[in-house]
């Protein structure tokens, strides 16, 4: 048996001194230590991402007994095997809290003290013009001189007319008691609501006690004068002398005292509101569809609302089954790990061999998983899960390969932890692989606008070919496609944000940084080409032939490019001791000696290292200076 596969697990480490030890720990991070070297710690991070996908993204019951969308014909009989709560849309909440609210009538208060101050102040002034036409020295034109004090606004005629002790006698017991009918039955402030919602009755509160009113039996303030007129009309008839002074005093005493109290109104009916159940009960054994007829929309939720409701007791009452679901799929996230790790090895070896790189594409993943569960959780639009923004992320911060491939692997990853449709994996991948397409042909971060209509155009056009045929309402398709740009909007944003973080905690140097050290405006380029011209020359020369040479093999011609532009910065400190900078004159390395000339020659690398940290510049411009030999830059691209 083979155990040469195994040995290294057993083999004993390499004795270091502790030099050694300081400089590996000063110069790398612990994931590139011995210790991040073999399989298993990828198998680690393999099931950290299964177990950080199980936990937020449940699994569920697969599979639907029933399965009908409206317009479709039933074959079957659907009768409810238990009691199903189905949750109202939100425009039928809405009407039923509005009917709620409506249907409690409004409260009033009956203020006594209106009817106490006004009743005596009535009896005192009839106490008074009683005693006046009861004055027997007085004769009829002095008595109604001396009540027109009192009710000035009446005729003196009419007085005259009423002030005899006979007729004022009538007048002053049919207003007592008008008065007193009309505080009965009630006087109502403020009907305005009353007419405006045709309520029947009234809540009136006196005190502790409350009781219901009909409308029909109590007054309104607007009609108070034509109510008062017709009594007086009803009393008096053609005396009409009698029925003014009847209506001046009967007018004059009565105010409102049925309240409108527009506090308590609001209380009972947010009371009443939220009361107000979201969903409506359907029985069990309750028939839900008839074979043959027609699915309706209502139907449709309800039958959605049966498999939820299903599923969740299938869960929760059988440990099996849900052991099972767990199961399943930590065993389809295991595979899936598997594939995409099968597939780093063998066609991105040195990215596997690198932990730190491996490390990058699990925190891209885990992080594209996050937002899938927010997606879900949520219940917003499936086109919002970011398959763009994971494929963008690794096409930026290694390849463009590697990006589309990634596109692929989030796209199948939806339907495997999801109950979406697999239309919505398409639509995202093939989202994802138009993003990663625009980051390859973009020339400046600030070209991120294009990024960003390549997504959008790529969910628009996905969607329309999907679910034109398949859903006649065109709102509804573009209510989809506006989820799409949005999406797309969201992917480049957050590319933009979290790229600068993901290459200072990773090492990583990304495209867009890549493609920013191509500007000749950088100070140390524009420094080469001040101080060390034939250096500078000689470097975009250099670039542009590896630049055609790694298009020609299928290489990063844009990290070429690069790394060919910096390599000779070194060269600034000394460059009368190089060739290209001599333009045909005298050559220094003539007055001194062989040794010392290879020493200038060799430390141009060295002086290039220290002037790149200075500079700033990422780690792969300095490991490209230390690896240059002067004859090419070829061979450490590819």
């Amino acid at each position: 048996m083979d155990i040469q596969p195994f040995s290294r697990f057993f083999r004993r480490k390499k004795k270091v001194s502790r030099n050694e030890r300081a400089g590996k720990f000063s110069s790398k991070t612990i994931l590139r230590s011995d210790y991040s070297q073999g399989i298993v710690p990828r198998v680690i991070l393999g099931a950290l991402f299964t177990a950080s996908t199980v936990v937020p993204l449940q699994p569920t019951q697969r599979s639907k007994e029933v399965d009908f969308t409206a317009g479709e014909v039933a074959d079957k009989d659907i009768i409810a095997p238990f009691n199903i709560n189905v949750p109202l849309s939100p425009e039928e909440l809405n009407l039923q809290r509005a009917s709620a609210s409506l249907a409690v009538p409004p409260v009033y208060v009956r203020d006594r003290t209106v009817e106490r101050d006004l009743s005596g102040n009535l009896t005192v002034l009839l106490d008074t013009l009683t005693t006046i036409v009861n004055i027997d020295t007085l004769d009829a034109e002095e008595k109604g001189q001396m009540v027109g004090s009192w009710l000035p606004s009446l005729p003196a005629n009419t007085l005259r007319t009423v002030a005899s002790p006979r007729d004022f006698k009538a007048i002053n017991k049919a207003a007592r008691e008008y008065q007193r009918d009309i505080f009965t039955k009630g006087l109502v402030d403020n009907a305005s609501l009353i007419r405006r919602n045709n309520y029947k009755e009234i809540t009136v509160v006196e005190g502790a006690k409350e009781h219901k009113r009909k409308v029909s039996d109590v007054l309104e303030q607007s009609r108070l004068d034509a109510v008062i007129s017709e009594e007086a009309l009803a009393r008096f008839g053609a005396e009409r002398d009698k029925a003014q002074v009847f209506f001046e005093l009967v007018r004059g005493h009565v105010l409102p005292n049925i309240l409108f109290d527009v506090d308590e109104t609001n209380r009972r009916r947010e009371a009443a509101i939220a009361q107000v159940q979201d969903y409506f009960p359907v029985s069990k054994n309750e028939s839900i569809i008839h074979k043959h007829d027609k699915v309706t929309e209502e139907q449709e939720r309800i039958l959605t609302a049966l498999e939820e409701a299903r599923a969740t007791q299938e869960t929760s009452k059988a440990p099996l089954t849900l052991f099972s679901l767990y199961t399943a799929e930590t065993i389809r996230l295991m595979l899936f790990c598997l594939l995409f790790g099968g597939y780093l090895y063998v066609f991105h070896r040195r990215l596997y061999k690198d932990f730190t790189s491996v490390s990058a594409v699990f925190a891209v993943m885990l992080l594209y998983v996050v937002l899938l569960a927010v997606v879900v959780r949520f219940d917003l639009s499936p086109y919002l899960i970011p398959v763009p923004f994971a494929a963008i992320m690794l096409a930026a911060l290694f390849e463009y390969r590697l990006g589309l491939i990634a596109a692929v692997f989030a796209a199948a990853l939806i339907p495997l932890v999801t109950n979406y449709e697999p239309n919505v994996g398409f639509v995202a991948m093939l989202a994802g692989a138009v993003g990663v397409i625009g980051i390859e042909r973009m020339r400046s971060r600030t070209h991120v606008f294009s990024m960003f209509l390549h997504i959008s155009a790529a969910y628009v056009l996905g969607i329309v070919s999907l679910e034109l045929g398949q859903i006649d309402n065109v709102t509804e398709i573009f209510k989809h496609a506006m989820w799409g740009i949005a999406n797309g909007l969201f992917s480049s944003a957050a590319v933009m944000f979290l790229l600068p973080v993901f290459e200072g905690i990773f090492g990583r140097t990304s495209r867009f940084t890549l493609l920013e050290l191509t500007d000749l405006n950088k100070p140390i380029l524009k420094r080469l080409n001040m101080e060390a011209h034939g250096t500078y020359h000689h470097s975009m020369l250099i670039g542009n032939l590896v630049d055609a040479g790694a298009e020609a093999i299928r290489a990063d011609s844009l990290k070429a490019r690069v790394m060919a532009y910096y390599h000779d910065i070194g060269k600034i400190f000394k460059p009368e001791y190089f060739a290209e900078n001599q333009n045909g004159g005298f050559n220094k390395h003539e007055k001194i000696t062989p040794q010392m000339s290879a020493l200038i020659l060799v430390s141009h690398v060295k002086d290039g290292v220290e002037l790149a940290r200075e500079e700033k510049l990422p780690d792969v411009v300095i490991d490209a200076i230390k690896e240059h030999h002067g004859t090419t830059v070829m061979a450490y691209f590819y």
